[in-house]
């Protein structure tokens, strides 16, 4: 049965194939050796330290495909169906809704600055977001109609973008001398007699100095499940393979999402059913394999590799140490399906992403104390004389766009002031009302949140 969009992406809510993976027997991926030991947690153990109520958004956009953090961890970012929300991480208010995509988004990244968002979609279409104005600084637009684009990692710096996804090799995009190189690889290139392949897990080291890949392909007359799988490291700086790993038919599946940890000595990759499977990055071998959620959909590292974060059918959101594989949290969702996950660089705090489009962000017990007090935050705004000027002062609780009007007592807009986005803290604008009739009108500052408003008499 040819591998196709309709055969593996457009699942219902309750995915079938996720169900029958659940009933098949998960091979050891190296047939004929003796097993790996399989470590295991009680899954409804003490949050331990962990807020288990989530800060929950429904902006009702389709699936959350991907999520990320940005490097100071005020932001979270989230790719829904076309639509790219960004959020504040401490109390889960919207900060931008970015638009212009063609399909859903299945790539999100902040570069380590800060500066900016990357955004992919199925289509291929990249565009970069400045964090300042969340306006796109830059684009690629590779239109892919027969290709599904389904993992997207940039260098810390911005200046390489990777992808790769369904019948479609990792691919570069340089956007210092704007060139794009398909990276020519042991999946693409052994699988001229299979019915398809994907390069579907993808993951870049913490200094930007190695990419790693994971591929399937499957053979016309072998069943559904198992696929072949195949790991590659590759040299970012020239793009070369470094090592390949075919483990052959290894229980693991067609979709995956892999971890690279922050030492680069282990790789984690979910397995067709409970598991999580470590592998050794110099050998390729199975260190040892972890039970998890029912069927796993996503994992990710914390920064400094003390926490591995877990997600997919059922079972919530888990966190454990992935050296030990002890619990550290279990934080239980309603939702059948979660799809992606992501920890902040501090790890206080960790998003999710389900196949409805509901996001959830959880916190460490302290982080509340930061939550509560940017909820305890107003927008302000007054004003003073100086001379025939006015001088607007206001206050902004966080960053954000916003605009600075001027209204009659009816609240309808006369005058723009300012508009744009604006930095979080105490600022001062001097307003000439030159030209203005007298009389009592209306200074209104507006946010994605609210604003405030003041009455400011103009005299002649």
């Amino acid at each position: 049965m040819p591998m196709t969009q309709s055969t593996f992406l457009r699942f219902p809510l309750v995915s079938i194939l996720a169900i029958c993976s659940l009933l098949l027997h998960v091979q050891s991926p190296e047939a004929g050796s003796v097993p790996h030991p399989v470590s295991s947690f009680l899954p409804h153990r003490s949050s331990l330290g962990w807020l288990t109520t989530p800060i929950i958004r429904q902006p009702r956009l389709g699936g959350a495909w991907s999520a990320a953090f940005s490097p100071d961890g005020r932001l979270a970012a989230t790719g829904h169906n076309s639509v790219v929300m960004v959020w504040r991480a401490a109390t889960g208010d919207s900060v931008a809704k970015l638009e212009g995509f063609r399909s859903r988004v299945t790539g999100v990244a902040f570069d380590a600055g800060g500066e900016h968002l990357f955004t992919v979609d199925m289509r291929g279409l990249v565009l970069v977001w400045s964090t300042a104005s969340w306006r796109v600084v830059d684009s690629l637009n590779r239109g892919y109609q027969n290709f599904y684009l389904q993992r997207m990692v940039i260098t810390p710096d911005g200046r390489k973008v990777f992808f790769s996804g369904q019948d479609l090799p990792v691919t570069l995009w340089d956007r210092t001398t704007r060139q794009v190189t398909r990276l020519e690889n042991y999946t693409a290139t052994h699988a001229t007699d299979s019915v398809g392949h994907a390069i579907s897990g993808l993951d870049i080291s913490a200094d930007g100095s190695t990419l790693v890949s994971f591929g399937s392909y499957k053979f016309p007359d072998t069943a559904l499940y198992p696929f072949h799988n195949v790991i590659e490291f590759w040299s970012v700086e020239n793009a070369q393979l470094i090592r390949t790993f075919d483990r052959g038919v290894a229980g693991l599946r067609y979709e995956q999402n892999i971890a690279l940890s922050p030492t680069m000595t282990r790789l984690a990759i979910p397995s067709t059913g409970n598991l999580i499977w470590y592998y050794d990055t110099e050998t390729g071998t199975i260190v040892r394999a972890a039970k998890a959620n029912a069927v796993v959909e996503a994992v990710r590292y914390s920064r400094d590799g003390s926490m591995i974060a877990s997600v997919g059918l059922f079972d919530g959101l888990m966190l454990f140490d992935p050296e030990s594989d002890n619990l550290i949290a279990h934080l239980p969702t309603d939702s059948a399906y979660n799809l992606c996950v992501a920890i902040s660089p501090d790890g206080k705090r960790v998003i999710a992403g389900d196949y409805d489009g509901v996001v959830r962000i959880w916190s460490r017990e302290d982080a509340s104390v930061e939550r509560e007090r940017e909820r305890g935050r107003e927008t302000s705004l007054r004003y003073k004389r100086d001379g025939s000027a006015i001088v607007l002062e206001y206050e902004l609780p966080r960053s954000s766009e916003a605009r600075l009007v001027l209204c009659d007592l009816q609240g309808r807009e006369l005058t723009m002031i300012a508009e744009g986005w604006m930095e979080e803290g105490r600022h001062t604008l001097r307003f000439d009302a030159g030209g203005i009739p007298s009389g009592l009108y209306l200074c209104a500052i507006r946010t994605p949140r609210g604003g405030a408003t003041c009455k400011v008499p103009i005299e002649r």
